[in-house]
């Protein structure tokens, strides 16, 4: 991946290795399934990006920490999951070899 400054402007060689990180807001969400709809219209426009991300053996995760109380659990259904697996995050909860594409925790 080149080089490049805030601005946008190239600079000489190569990272091998880079990393960015997002924290979505989420304090106020009570469960999952009424988070992620918010985060895939965020994610959806970048949808190219992270696709060739994914394509050039790049790593790409979304990881969901849940702090419970008690026992919890959530089901997603495929239209939810299709909508992840269009932006490259299809193999819950696994780091695959070939796509370098990861959702956790869900």
């Amino acid at each position: 991946m080149p080089r490049v400054t805030p601005t946008g402007r190239r600079l000489a060689g190569t990272y091998s290795r880079s990393r960015w990180s997002h924290r979505f807001a989420a304090k106020s969400a009570r469960d999952l399934y009424s988070l992620l709809p918010g985060i895939l219209r965020k994610l959806e426009p970048h949808r190219a990006f992270l696709r060739k991300l994914v394509r050039e053996k790049g790593t790409l995760e979304l990881f969901c920490g849940v702090i419970a109380d008690g026992n919890w659990d959530e089901s997603f259904g495929p239209e939810l999951l299709g909508r992840f697996a269009a932006l490259g995050l299809d193999d819950m909860g696994r780091t695959s070899e070939a796509r370098g594409a990861k959702l956790s925790a869900l």
